[in-house]
């Protein structure tokens, strides 16, 4: 009797679950892809002196035997917008009063560029008698080149990428130079509504002094130290997601380890466990729990056959190759939650965080802009 009214009840609230996803999405798309918040053509600038600065840059820069730079659409959006803010708010600073893109890499993230390795040099020339565009370049970059910090960062030797914007407001010209190297390059990602079950593991354990570092097929997914001499790891999948190879370790030393099969019956879910140290996991438990939440996939470039951790929050879930034409795919599940995950990307001993995702906010809204 008991067991037929958990049944009963379990299948009331995945039904109450779906019936509220589908009505709360009713009116959404099936799946949203990141866009950039901002596009070129809504901040005009002064073409001309724009790509005599780039010109001139890399003029400098090959003579200090640097690398020339690319030219970036997406940080040339990001340099406009901010030259243009300048003048209609009449400041002058790297930070913006607006809280929603204050710092330099906010404002490339809502451009399109994703990455967080930017740098950024602004300037401000009023001087009518300057009457061509080489001449208005020609004089940003002996300012720049005449202030150490500016200069330093014109000629940082890691920038790949360069986008510039000059607007023109009343009698004053407006620039910004925006630098980036991108760790990881992202071609794209997708969110969609799922809703379902998910698969819960919860390890219970006791250790006086230490950390607990905790793999999953083979990948490291975090390192959690006990408090007051006990520690829980909680680890979560979609049901029917396949067979996952859990082990807690003491430094490199595995402990404790088991496989999670999510194809199966609840009971039989925990298979495999074996313990090589007393005392250390206590209690262990395997639930199945109705959830909603949306699914990400999305497409990386790195260099052929480069491989990278796919990271979520401070979990890695999986390591990414790339083919033949740099390309990787990525895929996970994100349970709704009250706080918003974090998607980054390791490479070359280096992590890079390049999406930022609301589970609670509309799907057309879930993308979210870079926090500071």
């Amino acid at each position: 009797m008991y067991m037929a009214m958990t049944i009963v009840s379990r299948l009331v609230t995945v039904l109450c679950l779906l019936t509220a996803a589908i009505l709360a999405c009713a009116d959404e798309p099936a799946k949203v892809a990141l866009e950039a918040k901002w596009t070129l053509k809504q901040f005009a600038g002064v073409s001309e002196v724009e790509e005599q600065v780039i010109s001139l840059t890399n003029e400098i820069r090959r003579k200090q035997r640097l690398s020339t730079l690319s030219a970036s659409t997406e940080l040339r959006i990001a340099a406009r917008q901010h030259s243009q803010e300048m003048g209609d708010e009449k400041y002058f600073a790297h930070e913006s009063p607006d809280v929603r893109w204050r710092v330099p890499w906010q404002r490339t993230y809502n451009a399109g560029f994703w990455g967080q390795q930017v740098g950024e040099n602004i300037v401000s020339v009023q001087n009518p008698n300057l009457k061509t565009p080489k001449a208005i370049a020609e004089r940003f970059l002996q300012l720049w080149m005449n202030s150490p910090p500016h200069k330093a960062n014109l000629l940082t030797p890691k920038w790949t990428l360069l986008g510039v914007g000059v607007v023109k407001v009343r009698d004053t010209y407006y620039g910004t130079q925006l630098f980036a190297v991108p760790l990881v390059q992202l071609e794209g990602a997708t969110l969609s509504r799922i809703s379902g079950e998910m698969v819960t593991l919860t390890v219970e354990g006791a250790l006086r002094s230490g950390a607990v570092n905790i793999w999953v097929n083979g990948s490291h997914q975090e390192t959690l130290t006990p408090r007051r001499g006990t520690f829980t790891v909680t680890i979560a999948y979609p049901k029917k997601s396949g067979d996952y190879e859990i082990m807690l370790g003491l430094g490199k030393t595995v402990v404790w380890e088991a496989t999670l099969q999510t194809d199966k019956p609840e009971r039989e879910m925990l298979g495999k466990v074996k313990s090589y140290r007393a005392g250390i996991v206590t209690d262990t438990r395997v639930e199945t729990r109705p959830f909603m939440g949306m699914r990400l996939t999305g497409v990386i470039k790195l260099a052929p056959g480069a491989q990278a951790y796919f990271i979520r929050d401070d979990a890695i879930l999986a390591t990414l190759t790339a083919n033949k034409e740099g390309l990787a795919a990525f895929e996970c599940v994100l349970p709704k939650r009250d706080t918003h995950y974090v998607i980054g990307f390791g490479y070359n001993n280096l992590r890079e965080d390049l999406l930022y995702i609301d589970t609670t906010a509309p799907l057309t809204d879930a993308f979210l802009g870079r926090p500071e």
